[in-house]
């Protein structure tokens, strides 16, 4: 038989969704379960369900601060140096999109 070649991404994909579905009857049998998806995915440690909670809340604090920090840098720049959507831009290295989001933002908001 041959072997099917699945990119990292794809496998685990494929065992988040075998984990969250697929469920026996016996405890014992789902925590075996989740020991071999956690070592096919490359864990060493099985995470439960308030750890991949907590998990993602960090990571999506983070992503949030680094976006209101991004935010403000391009808020000083744009205001206080007054520079230009591509200079901005590559100094806070973010998008010109995201610069001339928040240019709108502040022009309608000094109206």
């Amino acid at each position: 038989m041959a072997k099917a070649q699945l990119s990292s991404k794809k496998i685990r994909a494929l065992m988040n969704f075998l984990k969250y579905y697929v469920h026996f009857d016996s405890q014992y049998n789902n925590v075996i379960f989740d020991k071999q998806i956690q070592t096919v995915k490359g864990r060493s440690k099985a995470m439960g369900i308030e750890e991949l909670m907590l998990d993602r809340a960090t990571k999506r604090g983070v992503k949030q601060g680094e976006q209101k920090k991004s935010r403000n840098v391009v808020e000083n720049l744009l205001v206080k140096l007054s520079l230009g959507d591509k200079e901005t831009a590559e100094l806070a290295d973010v998008s010109i999109e995201f610069v001339q989001k928040i240019r709108a933002k502040l022009e309608k908001k000094n109206k």
